[in-house]
């Protein structure tokens, strides 16, 4: 059955004329392109294919969290339904997490390793914690002392006529707003490119595409959140079954008109 996505959980202020109805983005002028559903693509990566990607770039990770679980299976999906469904999913426990945190005073690390519960979020809990990938979501959160506090939560620039959800809200130590993307793939995967991309000094792999939805929300969220305080660094975490890696956007992405 899949899964439906549900937006803007957590401790966040719900936009104001926002809202997600009719599988698509609306405001109180109408609906909103997806930034996602080919408006990037056909901008600056339109003729990318994963078939096609024979090259394999080079960019340092920022940090990394490595499954403590020496059984932990390789999960890798071949087509983009397959990924997609994964990354909903993932999507999907780190909101439920969040709301029980919220529900229970449960603190994050809670997620992390296993721990005590309320009796009544005893069976849900344990079978929340056999997903790898969300709970090294949580591990790596910890690890760069940043606070998840909201999940999918929608942004737009109504003026541009396009709308997005970011993956994941965090505060950081100085409690100033971070934003993530969350990609359930495998690292190699994400790293495969075929050629530059359109009018950008980056390859067209999978991470740098990330990096430009990335950029892209960062600017949505100030249009659509101004008087929250947000951090300079953004991430993509790339999760699965044995690791979750924090990637860094470029500097070059962040005082560049992306959309």
């Amino acid at each position: 059955m899949a899964i439906k996505k549900k937006f803007t959980q957590g401790i966040h202020k719900i936009p104001s004329g926002l809202c997600f109805k009719n599988r698509s983005f609306r405001c109180e002028e109408g609906k909103l392109k997806g930034l996602t559903t080919g408006h990037l693509k056909n901008k600056y990566y339109k003729d990318f294919d994963l078939k096609n990607a024979v090259y394999e770039d080079t960019i340092s990770p920022h940090c990394s969290y490595e499954n403590d679980n020496v059984k932990a299976t390789k999960n890798t999906c071949y087509s983009t339904k397959a990924r997609m469904a994964r990354g909903r999913k993932v999507d999907s426990m780190i909101g439920q997490a969040i709301e029980w945190m919220l529900m229970y005073n449960l603190h994050q690390n809670t997620f992390c390793k296993a721990h005590s519960v309320p009796k009544e979020l005893d069976k849900k809990y344990k079978t929340w914690m056999k997903n790898d990938p969300a709970r090294l979501v949580f591990c790596l959160l910890s690890k760069m002392s940043l606070k998840p506090v909201a999940t999918q939560v929608i942004v737009a620039d109504k003026a541009n006529k396009l709308s997005t959800a970011v993956d994941l809200v965090c505060k950081d130590k100085s409690n100033k707003y971070m934003l993530i993307e969350i990609k359930a793939i495998n690292v190699l995967t994400m790293l495969k490119s075929s050629k530059q991309m359109k009018d950008l000094p980056l390859t067209n792999c999978y991470l740098n595409q990330s990096f430009l939805q990335l950029a892209s929300t960062r600017q949505m969220y100030i249009k659509t959140f101004p008087s929250n305080e947000l951090s300079e660094s953004a991430y993509t975490f790339v999760v699965n079954n044995k690791s979750c890696t924090a990637y860094k956007l470029p500097a070059l992405l962040k005082t560049k008109r992306i959309y």
